[in-house]
């Protein structure tokens, strides 16, 4: 009850001060959504993401095309297992390329800092994966895609 109260003031707190960001991670059960939009030039895309938890979560493969998106809604609490998804993106016609990267990761530090809100919007170009950060409503680089085959994560 103190810790629900204490999020209501928080919230109206902001809310009076002009913030419109909503913190993101919450020991409550809430429901996340991750989204994966394919903003490749002449290039289609196959998505498959894994969730790994208590048990094994296998979303299966799909195939983006251009200006296409895939989104995954879960549902997690600070009581239940940390949730971690891992999504591999594969291009065919232009790169030849497969990568690897952390598409959610139940921590506040991923939720509030990465993605800054409970959506996690991932934005790929030909040069870099992109991931919108809602408190500073832009873009964010997040990781390298496929420039010269070097890839490196973004901190």
């Amino acid at each position: 009850m103190f810790i629900q109260l204490l999020v209501i003031i928080l919230s109206v707190e902001q809310f009076l001060r002009g913030q419109q960001f909503v913190r993101g991670f919450t020991p409550f059960m809430v429901q996340y959504i991750v989204n994966i939009e394919n903003n490749l030039n002449n290039d289609n895309l196959d998505v498959h993401c894994l969730e790994y938890t208590k048990r094994y979560i296998d979303y299966g493969s799909h195939h983006l095309l251009k200006n296409a998106n895939y989104s995954i809604t879960l549902k997690t609490s600070l009581l239940s297992h940390i949730r971690i998804i891992t999504c591999t993106l594969t291009c065919f016609i232009n790169c030849n390329t497969t990568i690897g990267f952390t598409a959610f990761l139940g921590r506040p530090n991923f939720i509030d800092n990465k993605c800054g809100g409970r959506h996690c919007f991932f934005k790929l170009e030909d040069d870099e994966i992109y991931l919108y950060n809602i408190k500073k409503t832009k873009y964010e680089k997040y990781m390298m895609w496929w420039n010269n085959s070097s890839l490196k994560e973004f901190k």
